[in-house]
């Protein structure tokens, strides 16, 4: 059985390193994770939009339905409980082949491969 890991992860949108946003309970971001087989060099990308519930009514406000696909809703920014969060859920996938996998993770966030 194959298990995946996440290797890295970017954001178009903020500087991981340095962002933290001046309401911690206000915001959203698209964060990309790559994901790979434990033990291989290989990864693919997928993007999860994280924000909060404040974030989201706002926007909704402002532009009307969302569509919640790819979302990660949390309370507060935290990089760290949000990167633990992803791992546990990554991690607790099981498959036979990488293909399987990717759908699997994919239920999270969007694949980059995923209308091919």
């Amino acid at each position: 059985m194959m298990r995946a890991t996440i290797k890295d992860y970017t954001s178009p949108d903020i500087d991981l390193d340095e962002f933290f946003p001046e309401n911690p309970g206000d915001f959203g971001f698209l964060l990309q994770i790559y994901v790979g087989p434990r033990g291989e060099e290989s990864q693919e990308s997928f993007e999860v939009f994280v924000c909060t519930s404040k974030w989201i009514g706002r926007w909704v406000s402002n532009n009307g339905p969302l569509v919640g696909r790819g979302l990660l809703l949390v309370e507060e920014y935290s990089l760290n409980s949000i990167k633990n969060f992803l791992e546990k859920i990554v991690e607790s996938f099981e498959s036979y082949d990488w293909e399987d996998m990717a759908k699997k993770i994919s239920r999270i966030g969007r694949w980059e491969f995923e209308e091919y």
